[in-house]
């Protein structure tokens, strides 16, 4: 069997697209199962000789608008799958015992590798593993009783529609050899009720990358926002959210990393200008490969994820992930993936309500008020985690998948 790993999101170390390559291939490499890998035509020179990635796809996964008001999201929705098509059809000398795996695809990708499939004589067809790397976009309404999806409008949120059409297209004689999977337990129950198919969970693929160890009793204590930020992470409110930590605790320094600086460069001014004068901030604005990663992970002694619930609701964060495998606390919202992960990996984490500054602050402190309780914690649960997700599990699932059609 050999690995045909597609990624049409693999451009640079921005984001999980590459550290998720590099985990699943490098075990895939290391067990000697064949595996080629394919990223977007843009990828970076350094990614593509690490991982051996050839730039193939055109269609970027993140490209979802061709700017028409009214039908932009549709013209790039069918443009985006056609090019994946034919892009799926220059690969040559796959067969049928081959593993055919689409990282973090969207729609479009769904859409262009259905069609792909069904273009292709039956007993040519690879085993297909597709997995849903964003939230299928339906609306969520939290209540006492947990959460309430709906699809809304499409006209204002075309994503379940699509999703749905995609995978409509998928013809029921491959259903044996087309796996729909995720990594997050409650995207796949999302993503089934959603497409009317049934969606797998596969273990996380991240590992522990820094030395196994205990923060407690570590002083200051540092919180960092850590990652790709974005509005829809709540970096905007960091400016706001540093100051009043500052005021609550003597003892703390702030890492407010951000690895596209000029996506937001308001926010990002606002934190330089803070740091001008506040020796506790330090602001880290580096592309990060494996290498600075981990160097980030280990300065950190509590993750803050200052994200809305409804985004991370059935979506997971590569970030809480790291932070959890690497032994560190997590501030997250209430209901949301990475408060799953608090309490499944025995609680090391507080949550907050609302995503606002007032709340996010009170649960950040209320962590730190028991700070070496919550790193014990924490890391007891690295140790679980490493038991039950990372590279290995994931490629053992991944491959698995595969022998359940031989």
């Amino acid at each position: 069997m050999r690995v045909v790993y597609c990624d049409p999101g693999l451009q640079s170390n921005l984001g999980h697209h590459a550290s998720s390559c590099r985990y699943i291939s490098r075990e895939l490499w290391a067990r000697r199962v064949e595996t080629r890998v394919f990223g977007h035509v843009q990828v970076d020179q350094s990614v593509k000789i690490e991982l051996g990635a050839a730039p193939h796809f055109r269609g970027f996964t993140y490209w979802i608008s061709d700017g028409d008001p009214i039908c932009g999201w549709l013209n790039a929705y069918l443009r985006v799958a056609q090019v994946t098509h034919d892009d799926l059809r220059r690969l040559t000398g796959i067969e049928a015992g081959d593993l055919l795996y689409l990282n973090s695809g969207q729609a479009a990708q769904l859409l262009g590798l259905a069609q792909w499939a069904a273009a292709n004589p039956a007993g040519s067809i690879p085993h297909i593993v597709f997995e849903f790397g964003v939230d299928p976009g339906l609306e969520i309404e939290i209540n006492a009783h947990g959460a309430k999806l709906s699809i809304g409008d499409p006209r204002k949120n075309a994503k379940p529609v699509l999703f749905r059409h995609a995978a409509c297209q998928i013809p029921k004689r491959l259903n044996d050899r087309f796996h729909l999977v995720t990594l997050e337990p409650n995207s796949s129950a999302a993503y089934r009720s959603l497409l009317g198919k049934d969606v797998g969970l596969l273990p996380m693929p991240r590992p522990a990358i820094t030395p196994a160890r205990c923060r407690a009793g570590k002083r200051p204590i540092t919180v960092g926002v850590l990652g790709h930020q974005r509005t829809e992470k709540g970096y905007q409110l960091m400016p706001e959210i540093t100051r009043r930590l500052f005021e609550e605790r003597a003892d703390i320094n702030v890492l407010a990393h951000n690895g596209a600086p000029l996506e937001m460069q308001d926010t990002q001014q606002e934190l330089r200008h803070l740091a001008a004068s506040e020796a506790r901030l330090r602001i880290d604005e580096r592309l990060a490969d494996e290498r600075i990663w981990a160097e980030l992970l280990e300065a950190t002694d509590v993750v803050l994820c200052p994200y809305p619930t409804n985004r991370f609701a059935i979506s997971y964060s590569a970030v809480a992930a790291d932070a959890v495998a690497n032994g560190i606390p997590i501030v997250a919202p209430r209901g949301s993936s990475m408060a799953r992960l608090i309490a499944d990996f025995g609680g090391a984490g507080s949550t907050f309500d609302t995503p606002d500054v007032a709340s996010i602050v009170a649960a950040t402190v209320r962590l730190l008020e028991h700070f070496d309780q919550h790193a014990e914690t924490a890391a007891r649960g690295a140790k679980q985690w490493n038991e039950i997700n990372g590279p290995r599990q994931f490629v053992d699932s991944l491959l698995s998948l595969a022998k359940q059609t031989v």
